[in-house]
């Protein structure tokens, strides 16, 4: 058995949606499947709704859905501004709102922290 993760934190940008669409392409083609770690805030800041990209990954394509999730501090998600911000509060409200926001489309199968991060707070979030 072969396992394949992928972390989308980029589904808001047409080039990546659209590259990705050729790869379950294939993935459908040779039957395979994979965990899809979805990182839904980068989307929200940019202004971009990709609930139907995610149904369409969970739904259409027959996808496991997860949860990705960054800790950083407001709404900068770019350097040279984007830092962590790794108070247990702030981990809490990262947690919570992404998977709020993952649960209105699909349940969410799976976590993994942003950054290779993995603070004793998040055990606790769960």
């Amino acid at each position: 058995m072969r396992a394949l993760a992928l972390h989308t934190e980029r589904l808001h940008d047409d080039r990546v949606w659209k590259r990705l669409l050729i790869i379950l392409t294939i993935m459908r083609r040779l039957g395979s499947r994979a965990t899809f770690f979805i990182y839904p805030f980068r989307s929200v800041v940019a202004g971009k709704d990709i609930s139907d990209r995610v149904r369409t990954l969970a739904v259409h394509y027959e996808q496991e859905i997860a949860q990705h999730t960054h800790f950083y501090a407001g709404g900068s998600l770019e350097k040279p501004h984007k830092r962590n911000d790794l108070s247990p509060e702030n981990i809490q409200n990262c947690i919570e709102r992404d998977f709020k926001w993952l649960c209105r489309i699909s349940q969410p199968r799976g976590f993994t922290a942003g950054g290779w991060i993995v603070p004793e707070a998040v055990l606790g979030a769960w």
